[in-house]
């Protein structure tokens, strides 16, 4: 078991956000987005069938561009980074032990530390919800003020972090202001953003190419790859106009003024991204002062664990397609200033699956249980049991006749060395024939 409070602090969209009256009452969710999916429909209806009537845009790309807007507006910033509504992160303040089953839930299918059963005493275990699209300085106050809470509800001197994804900008950010307390045992970082994405920087330098739409929905994958499908009954023309009208929105009510993002491009790339966009000057300094930060010395000189993934690319829609990654964060972002000795890449490893490679996992909790992990390799492989875990398992656990393949899954568990994805594949196609 842990011998410190674990925290975990998740990536981006990770976290409940609410938009609040002035009073601190609810008004409606913020994130995930609320979809009136009928009245958008309606709303569409008239210049949908210009468009597949006459083949041209007709309107369609500006009514799509105005529905973005609306649902986009409660996440809006002011230009100097501050945030223009009243935005509160569904916060967990409390142990995972006193969630409910809820609130469990969302927590372990966002960071599925579960997957091993109790392997981290809940009772110290904690969930970090913050605005993942505000300021980054506030972001890294209020991990600071969790970190106060956790060590005072718990009695303990130092805490331990696990740091996910583009959680790693928040890392840093916090590490910049209040390092010197000392409250930090140990970090685990996983797939996460210790310098940056190289992605993230092709945006605000206008290096993205939207000639074919088409491959921009499906290199983003899940529900807009079934979109860009969905896309080809529209000229691509139209297509082109709805993405652009659409990240242009989207700039301008967020990306441009929103340092959490702008803390995600790499520290070499700072000035070149902030010389392309039209920014405050206030938010400039910002962003100069959290993204010149070095912490390489503190992550080398500090128990600072890093596990990632190698092998691929970004998509090709990028400048930086090039990029060694795990198909989102940069592989070196990954390891950034970390001790080599403390470092562990999963080889083609997709950034969207790799805390369901239940080898990242076992080591990841082995090294926060303080356990023996010599027998982990450097260098490891890919597999997702996500679909097992979270929808084939849970149907068939109280079913006698497919006893056998729950056994084979908690057997299959824990792996240390992966090959392939081939045993997971395997056993997803026989729990799958079961229903067939």
């Amino acid at each position: 078991m842990n011998k410190n409070p674990v925290i975990i602090v998740p990536g981006l969209g990770r976290s409940k956000l609410v938009l609040c009256d002035d009073s601190g009452n609810k008004i409606k969710n913020a994130w995930p987005f609320e979809l009136d999916t009928k009245a958008i429909l309606d709303e569409l209806k008239g210049s949908l069938m210009k468009l597949m009537l006459f083949r041209k845009d007709a309107g369609f790309s500006d009514r799509i561009a105005d529905i973005v807007r609306e649902v986009a507006e409660p996440l809006a910033l002011n230009p100097d980074g501050t945030k223009k509504h009243n935005i509160k992160a569904v916060e967990f303040r409390k142990p995972v032990s006193e969630c409910s089953a809820e609130e469990k839930s969302f927590i372990y299918k966002a960071v599925p530390v579960d997957m091993f059963g109790e392997k981290l005493s809940e009772d110290k275990l904690f969930y970090f919800a913050y605005d993942f699209l505000g300021d980054i300085g506030d972001i890294a106050a209020s991990l600071d003020s969790f970190i106060s809470f956790v060590k005072e509800k718990t009695g303990s001197e130092k805490v331990d972090l696990l740091v996910v994804s583009t959680a790693g900008s928040v890392f840093k950010a916090y590490l910049k202001d209040y390092s010197l307390k000392s409250d930090i045992g140990k970090a685990v970082c996983v797939a996460a953003t210790l310098d940056g994405v190289s992605l993230v920087a092709d945006i605000y330098e206008n290096k993205l190419n939207l000639d074919n739409p088409m491959s921009l929905l499906s290199s983003v994958g899940g529900k807009a790859a079934s979109l860009g499908q969905m896309a080809g009954m529209i000229p691509e023309e139209v297509i082109n106009n709805v993405i652009s009208k659409s990240i242009d929105v989207i700039k301008t009510l967020i990306l441009d003024n929103c340092t959490a993002l702008w803390s995600l491009v790499p520290s070499s790339r700072t000035e070149n991204a902030l010389s392309a966009v039209n920014v405050n000057d206030v938010l400039r300094e910002k962003v100069r002062t959290i993204n010149s930060y070095d912490f390489a010395s503190y992550l080398s000189e500090n128990e600072v664990y890093a596990v990632g993934g190698c092998g691929k690319n970004l998509p090709p829609v990028v400048a930086s397609s090039y990029v060694d990654c795990d198909g989102l964060v940069d592989t070196a972002s990954a390891t950034y200033g970390v001790a080599t000795d403390k470092v562990w890449l999963y080889r083609n490893q997709a950034h969207d699956s790799v805390l369901y490679n239940d080898s990242v996992m076992s080591l990841v909790l082995k090294i926060l249980c303080d356990e023996d992990v010599s027998e982990y390799p450097r260098e490891n492989g890919a597999r997702n049991v996500k679909k097992l875990k979270n929808e084939l398992i849970p149907k068939i656990e109280s079913d006698e006749n497919a006893k056998a393949y729950v056994e084979e899954y908690k057997n299959m568990l824990g792996a240390v060395v992966i090959t392939d994805d081939s045993q997971v594949k395997e056993l997803e196609n026989k729990i799958e024939s079961l229903n067939s």
